[in-house]
């Protein structure tokens, strides 16, 4: 009996021993996290009463460097680039009929009014500020509506210097318009193609013009080109499956003849006065 009485006595020292020491650590943690929350509370008034009681005159604080990238400061803070918003959508005009004759003249004229020619690179309508292809294909890459601006998609393969071929329309600089001159010359350009030929009705009509330098057809015919020159169904990406080019413009003509044949190489040994037996 006394070793069932002592066994009864040492387990019940064990567990309370084992509650103490539950207990003590509970209350502990309690405490310091009650410590943390008041210390974060006094951090947060310090720092908001400092940001408040400022002085007018002082200058701002210095923004560490490396949190600089992401934070919006100075007067255009509260300015928001979207961009990718404006872009084309090529299902816009899903179903549209073909335009008439009449839009389409209007728009070969609008579209004249920045060339020299047919064919010829338009010039730049805005005053060119960085001269960088970046620049311009931050517009002109994909191309976008902004209202009623529109800045048309490149037509050809990505080049590093746009300005070479497309010059600023207007040149305002002092040395530009002391030395504007008319220049003479007799060139006469090209002049804007009709409309495609077609094999017959209800078929697809031919490229009018040459797809060198406009591979991308999307530039004038997708939802974003003229009313005259907009296709209905903008969003197939493979146009030539359907719309040949013309022959008269990236085919060789009918009319030219053939190249002369070549000669025939006589051997060397009739060149060397040897002829061979």
């Amino acid at each position: 009996m006394s070793d069932r009485s002592e066994n009864n006595s040492m387990l019940g020292k064990r567990l309370g021993h084992m509650a103490l020491a539950v207990t003590i650590g509970i209350s502990v943690t309690g405490f310091l996290l009650g410590v943390r929350d008041r210390q974060d509370d006094k951090r947060a008034s310090i720092d908001s009463t400092a940001a408040v009681e400022r002085p007018a005159h002082l200058p701002p604080e210095v923004l560490d460097y490396l949190k600089m990238n992401g934070v919006r400061r100075g007067p255009n803070a509260a300015w928001q680039q979207s961009l990718p918003s404006h872009q084309d959508d090529p299902t816009r005009f899903y179903g549209d009929k073909s335009a008439t004759d009449q839009q389409r003249a209007t728009a070969v004229a609008v579209r004249s009014e920045r060339r020299a020619f047919s064919g010829a690179p338009p010039v730049v309508p805005h005053a060119i500020d960085e001269r960088n292809a970046q620049a311009c294909m931050a517009c002109h890459g994909e191309g976008f509506q902004v209202g009623q601006v529109i800045a048309p998609k490149m037509s050809h393969h990505y080049l590093a210097n746009c300005i070479q071929c497309h010059v600023e329309g207007t040149q305002n600089a002092p040395w530009a318009l002391a030395s504007a001159k008319t220049p003479e010359s007799h060139f006469v350009g090209m002049t804007e193609p009709g409309r495609g030929e077609r094999i017959g009705p209800g078929a697809p009509p031919t490229i009018p013009h040459a797809v060198w330098m406009r591979s991308d057809c999307a530039t004038c015919h997708g939802s974003l080109g003229k009313e005259g020159l907009r296709t209905s169904h903008p969003w197939r990406v493979n146009c030539t499956q359907c719309h040949a080019p013309s022959r008269g413009f990236d085919w060789s003509p009918l009319d030219v003849p053939p190249p002369p044949p070549k000669e025939e190489h006589k051997p060397l040994d009739t060149l060397a006065g040897n002829p061979s037996t």
